[in-house]
This record gives structure tokens, C-alpha cells and sequence, in this order.
């Protein structure tokens, strides 16, 4: 069953692989994380937005990479899925990208870089002192 999953993953209709990493995302299982990030890079946006979800869904540092790329997508709903993920990732490249997010060209992208800001200053991940800019 989750090998047909990971199959559909890179179906040719792109409704298909957004319901494939969906449930890949339910199932919150480490060998489908792989297939979660390289669905980063499909090339449906809708993909790749759900594909940030859901690799965020794992809330690992090692996937703070791929988040940070996806911060830089050229769809904006990307981007902003980014820009909320990497609220929960307190490092300090993920300060360096929310910061770079700020500036979006997409005020929704640069509200939840803000919010994510905020959230990693109040969390216990970053000192109050935790340079911004």
C-alpha cells in the first residue's frame, strides 16, 4: 500500500500526486521522507506546497534546507508554507531566511516571515538577544 503511494508520488496527473503526498504526510513514517522532498521540486506549485507541509510535519533540522529553498519558489503559496513552517525550526538560517522573506514581493509571505520571527524570538529556541537583521 505505501508503495503504491510512493508511486503515485510521481504520477503524470498532478491531482493524483497531491493526494499521494498527502497521505504520505498522514502517515508521518521516516522512509517517506525521501519522497516528500523531492516533491519539493514538482512542477505543480500545489504540489510543492503540500509537499512543504508535510515535510515540515517531521520537524527536523536536517529538512531546514529544503524549506529554506522553498522560501525562495516562484509561487507565492509556496513560499508563504515555507515561511510558516520555518517558524518552528529556531536555527540561525532559518532567522537569516525568514529575515530575507521579509522583504517578499507577497505581503501574505512576508506576514508569516514575521510571525515566524516572532514565534522563534519567544520561543525557548532563540535568546532575546538573538540578532534579527
Amino acid at each position: 500500500m505505501q508503495r503504491a503511494r510512493c508511486n503515485a508520488a510521481s504520477d503524470a496527473f498532478a491531482d493524483v500526486r497531491r493526494e499521494a503526498i498527502i497521505a504520505l504526510a498522514h502517515l508521518r513514517r521516516r522512509e517517506t521522507l525521501p519522497v516528500l522532498r523531492q516533491s519539493l521540486n514538482d512542477p505543480d506549485p500545489e504540489v510543492r506546497k503540500i509537499a512543504v507541509g508535510a515535510v515540515s510535519f517531521f520537524q527536523e533540522t536536517t529538512t531546514n534546507p529544503d524549506l529554506l529553498r522553498a522560501l525562495l519558489d516562484e509561487d507565492w503559496q509556496v513560499r508563504r508554507e515555507s515561511a510558516i513552517a520555518l517558524g518552528r525550526f529556531p536555527s540561525p538560517s532559518t532567522v537569516a531566511g525568514l529575515n530575507g522573506a521579509l522583504n517578499d514581493t507577497h505581503w501574505q509571505v512576508a506576514k508569516e516571515a514575521l510571525a515566524g520571527l516572532g514565534k522563534l524570538r519567544a520561543g525557548r529556541g532563540l535568546p532575546h538577544s538573538f540578532p534579527l537583521a
